[in-house]
């Protein structure tokens, strides 16, 4: 299953830490398109991330889950959507 959401990189830095818990070393044999980080989520799942312009591309978690995390209030600054400017 693959999920994507538009975004900034300030966002994609927001939701990346939400997605993996621990990364691991990807596969140098696979080209990717963009910043690909691959690892463990917090429950156990794997999961990897294509970080392109724009794009947050994300295989191993739903649609909709990935949606309910960019629209979750930035744990930082608690007024603000995760993908809301400063």
């Amino acid at each position: 299953m693959t999920a994507a959401v538009l975004c900034t990189e300030e966002t994609a830095a927001c939701l990346i830490p939400h997605l993996i818990s621990e990364l691991e070393t990807p596969c140098p044999c696979r080209r990717h398109d963009g910043l690909y980080l691959t690892g463990t989520s917090i429950d156990g799942r794997q999961v990897s991330i294509t970080v392109k312009k724009g794009v947050l591309e994300v295989e191993g978690i739903g649609q909709e889950e990935l949606d309910a995390l960019a629209e979750r209030r930035c744990l930082l600054r608690t007024a603000s959507p995760a993908n809301s400017p400063p």
